[in-house]
């Protein structure tokens, strides 16, 4: 039974004027903003993992490899379990120097400017696929129920269209330092419920209307062909990579990014997030099977990925419900895909070479360029549906899309793991990794998109890799050149000193020693002046004032190391505006240090000895013994009836006794 198409039209309008009235309640306090810090609305906020890959996807995939659809579902809950190992470290360094993408992330960690531009450019063409399978599931679901045979192209256009709108309502209208959206966060955490709500419901429907109970369904499934045994088996190998990719997605993927990090307000949110997440996977995994063995049951002509109407074959209501829970599977992973992925195209691909002159506004120009790359971005997506949306199903667009953000796995390890990493080694990995992703993923893919017989050709063996189990050689193969020439190159070159101090800086479990550098401007005054020149006058006043503030300093501080951490500040700030990339260079040309070579600081030996101030009674044995005397040597230093002071070599006082 068909449904209007201007019905569901206008049901989609009006779920997107409702998730945007959500966000805007937020905003003017209509509804507290406080529900943000509570853990179990922001780990419901990780529903936005439950795109149209797990909505419709996931009963393809279980029709063509069984209980192997599970291996997303179980690489997902084992990242959100290891949540405190793996997501708190890079929490702390994404708050801590105001990074805004896993681009800035990397360009950070390797303190270079490629580095950013090839890890945005490698998360575009990953995350283009993915975009591209939302607009294809919303489309196809569309015309689907409204049986019409043809307007794809002007109904995926409309449908970008409306996105692009919600997009910048959504996050493009303020611009600052430490952005967050509140509100964008409370209504993807209710999406997400209603995500969840309207698939256990389909799979009750299935279960015990279609099939009028569990012993039908279990008599109805002894003469199927979708009887698990009878499906096609998922072999180790496909399987383990399966997993891995949903494993390492949370951490790359740039919503995911978006919500877990740059909207995260505490590690503390964790803790529920660890168990919570996991459950609300769970349960939208257990729904899958019967949604495909009642869907097949009702309509035995539907297509697979697709099953989930043929539940309401007959009943327009139940259709209606599905195609509310696939709209909202699909639009809010888009929204803030597309958010993210504006701002790291604006850190990487423009603001490190081009900025505007010192007359102009750069805040409004930032955020003004960014709403015109998030409509860019719209284009592009439509243009590759438009390219290759109608060629490959919803599972094969997955596929493309996660084995490339496999592709950051090295990269990832040497963040968390090893200091050793060099920006040369991460470069030419991912370089050489992404050339083979796109042989074996995205050539394939465009060659059936134009339908070129030639490429079709070059590509044969890789298209097949596509529809058979097969792709795990080109992943393997990706991945394994990925992390050779990471190891290979990195073991061969040095690295810089700026390098060697964000690897320290990236290591969260050990104590990191500043280096001191004296910085050619020698007062606040002189850092007003120098930045007024990429900046502007009111700009740098409004940035160095800022910075003073957050440390407590005054206007008129000249000390050496007190300027060094302004001049820290500052581009840390920067850095929650322009990326990385940009604020680094910024920095680097109009606030240099009179030297590259930097020292020790000596006050930082106090530092140490403030941190060894916790560990004291875990001392034992000479360990304790040596603590003891430290404490006893100091304490009498300051006991001392006589005014001691200790001295730097640059004549900076950095202790005083009473």
């Amino acid at each position: 039974m068909t449904i209007h198409l201007t019905t569901l039209l206008l049901i989609a309008f009006v779920y997107l004027s409702g998730l945007f009235f959500i966000a805007y309640s937020v905003e003017k306090g209509w509804i507290s903003a406080k529900l943000t810090r509570n853990p179990i609305i922001f780990s419901l906020s990780f529903g936005i993992l439950c795109s149209s890959w797990m909505f419709y996807g996931s009963t393809g995939m279980a029709f063509r490899f069984g209980l192997g659809y599970l291996a997303p579902y179980i690489g997902l809950s084992l990242s959100f379990i290891l949540l405190p190992i793996l997501y708190r470290p890079l929490l702390t360094i994404v708050r801590t120097y105001k990074l805004g993408s896993i681009s800035d992330l990397f360009a950070f960690r390797f303190r270079s400017k490629v580095a950013g531009v090839l890890s945005t450019l490698a998360i575009v063409l990953a995350v283009l696929p993915f975009l591209t399978m939302q607009i294809q599931a919303v489309t196809d679901a569309t015309l689907l129920l409204s049986d019409k045979t043809s307007g794809y192209s002007w109904m995926a256009l409309g449908y970008c269209f409306l996105i692009a709108i919600f997009t910048l309502l959504f996050g493009a209208r303020t611009l600052s330092s430490t952005e967050k959206h509140p509100g964008l966060v409370i209504a993807i955490a209710f999406e997400s419920v209603l995500k969840l709500v309207v698939l256990l419901f389909l799979a009750y429907y299935a279960i015990f209307h279609v099939f009028g109970g569990i012993e039908e369904l279990n008599i109805w499934l002894g003469s199927s062909a979708y009887r698990l045994d009878n499906l096609q088996k998922m072999s180790f190998a496909p399987w383990f990579l399966m997993t891995l990719m949903f494993f390492i997605a949370p951490f790359v993927m740039p919503h995911m990014f978006q919500i877990g990090l740059k909207e995260n307000r505490g590690s503390f949110q964790f803790k529920t997030a660890v168990w919570l997440v996991p459950i609300y996977i769970g349960l939208t995994a257990v729904t899958v099977l019967p949604i495909l063995w009642g869907g097949k049951r009702n309509n035995p002509g539907a297509y697979e990925e697709f099953a989930i109407f043929g539940l309401g074959h007959q009943e327009p209501v139940i259709n209606l419900i599905a195609y509310i829970g696939g709209f909202a599977a699909s639009t809010g992973i888009v929204i803030v895909a597309v958010l993210a992925m504006s701002s790291m195209m604006l850190n990487h691909f423009i603001l490190p070479f081009y900025r505007p002159k010192n007359q102009v506004d750069i805040y409004d120009w930032i955020l003004w360029t960014r709403r015109k790359l998030i409509i860019f971005t719209m284009a592009i997506a439509y243009g590759s549906y438009l390219l290759f949306g109608n060629i490959q199903n919803l599972s094969n667009l997955g596929f493309v899309a996660f084995i490339g953000t496999l592709q950051f796995l090295p990269g990832l390890i040497a963040i968390l793991f090893w200091q050793r990493a060099t920006k040369a080694g991460f470069i030419t990995g991912l370089s050489c990794g992404m050339v083979v992703w796109i042989i074996y993923s995205i050539a394939p893919v465009i060659a059936e998109g134009l339908n070129n017989e030639a490429m079709e050709m070059i590509f044969r063996q890789p298209i097949r890799m596509l529809s058979t189990d097969a792709w795990v050689t080109g992943t393997a193969i990706s991945l394994s050149i990925n992390f050779t020439a990471f190891i290979v190159i990195s073991l061969l070159t040095k690295q810089s000193e700026d390098e060697k101090n964000a690897a320290s800086a990236c290591n969260v479990n050990t104590i990191k020693l500043a280096q001191k550098r004296v910085v050619k401007a020698q007062s606040p005054l002189e850092f007003i002046q120098e930045l007024s020149k990429p900046l502007g006058q009111v700009i740098a006043e409004r940035e160095v004032e800022q910075a003073i503030k957050q440390l407590n300093y005054t206007i008129g501080e000249f000390r050496p190391f007190a300027l060094q951490k302004l001049r820290d500040t500052i581009e840390t700030n920067l850095s929650g505006i322009m990326g990385s990339s940009a604020a680094q260079s910024l920095i680097k040309q109009y606030l240099p240090y009179k030297t590259e070579k930097s020292v020790p600081v000596q006050e930082e030996l106090f530092f140490v000895e403030r941190h060894l101030e916790g560990f004291n009674k875990q001392f034992t044995g000479l360990a304790g013994q040596l603590d003891q005397l430290r404490q006893y040597h100091r304490q009498t230093l300051i006991d001392l009836p006589l005014g001691v002071c200790s001295i730097s070599d640059d004549n900076e006082i950095i202790m005083w006794n009473e």
